[in-house]
């Protein structure tokens, strides 16, 4: 099996099927981070609902953060979440040595710590495919 390390940099054959082309794409490694809960978008991408804390015995590391099940948030690290513009949780998970995670609602920020947990490969295009 591939052992690889958050930094490392790696080589990649893509096709584009649009073009019938193959490529090669030189990629580095960023950290994989685990923040405890699990989100989904609303409709219009401009909030997240918390859905799932996982509790400690659960091995979560955001259980004693008065977050709910249920809290709409609707701003990352003071910035408003806008799927569409790119604004996620996702696009801020891409960045190296994050320690913490803010998320917002209307009336409260929550500091959430982000724990790594192994590497990842982020591919924003879904015009490749990667093999």
């Amino acid at each position: 099996s591939l052992q690889t390390s958050i930094g490392d940099n790696l080589t990649l054959k893509t096709y584009d099927p649009s073009l019938d082309i193959y490529t090669e794409k030189n990629i580095t490694l960023g950290p994989r981070y685990y923040l405890g809960i699990r989100y989904d978008y609303i409709p219009n991408g401009t909030e997240i609902i918390i859905y799932k804390i996982f509790t400690e015995s659960e091995g979560g590391n955001n259980y004693d953060k008065s977050l709910t099940e249920g809290m709409m948030i609707n701003k990352i690290n003071g910035i408003s979440i806008n799927q569409t513009n790119g604004d996620t949780i996702e696009r801020v998970l891409t960045n190296f040595n994050l320690q913490t995670l803010n998320l917002s609602t209307d009336t409260e920020t929550f500091i959430l710590d982000v724990v790594i947990v192994g590497v990842v490969i982020g591919i924003y295009s879904n015009s490749y495919l990667c093999h």
